[in-house]
């Protein structure tokens, strides 16, 4: 039995030796069409996904302070230590989503309502469409009203379950 096993080890072995050219040539050529089939595999798997959209109910401020203070930097750092007990990645801020954020704040203003669909009918999908922002899923959270700071306006969202469902999203 030994006899054996050690035949087939030298065979393997000098096979690997004398057939290494044809062996070299498979793999790389193997290795080379990799990135095609992942590419072919991610576009299948959007294909198959779809785009989500989560936008909870808008949150309106429960108790509000005639000094409210709230920062773009503030909300994302308070947003991320939440993610941080769960064990999520951090958000990264990303100039097109900033872009997204100030044209939907712009067009609640000026056709003033508050909500996540405008009186045209265009949702948070459309103005990402419209900038395009390439997204398979894109959540989005409303606030308004006096909340005191930062902290405070990223509490009412966890105090809020669907809010609370998109910040901890794995998938963002």
């Amino acid at each position: 039995m030994k006899k054996y096993i050690l035949f087939v080890i030298l065979a393997l072995v000098l096979g690997g030796i004398f057939f290494w050219s044809e062996i070299a040539d498979f793999y790389s050529r193997l290795t080379f069409r990799l990135p095609q089939i992942e590419v072919r595999e991610k576009v299948v798997l959007v294909e198959e996904i779809g785009k989500q959209i989560i936008a909870p109910a808008p949150l309106r401020a429960v108790e509000e302070t005639p000094k409210s203070f709230l920062t773009q930097a503030g909300i994302i750092k308070w947003t991320n230590s939440q993610r941080k007990e769960y064990d999520l990645p951090p958000l990264r801020e990303n100039s097109e989503l900033n872009a997204l954020a100030l044209i939907k704040a712009k067009d609640m203003l000026a056709e003033q309502y508050f909500g996540h669909i405008s009186p045209a009918g265009e949702g948070v999908a459309d103005l990402a469409e419209m900038i395009g922002y390439e997204f398979i899923i894109i959540g989005e959270n409303l606030a308004l009203g006096n909340f005191r700071d930062d902290q405070a306006l990223v509490q009412g969202w966890m105090d809020s379950p669907g809010h609370r469902q998109n910040i901890l999203n794995g998938q963002y």
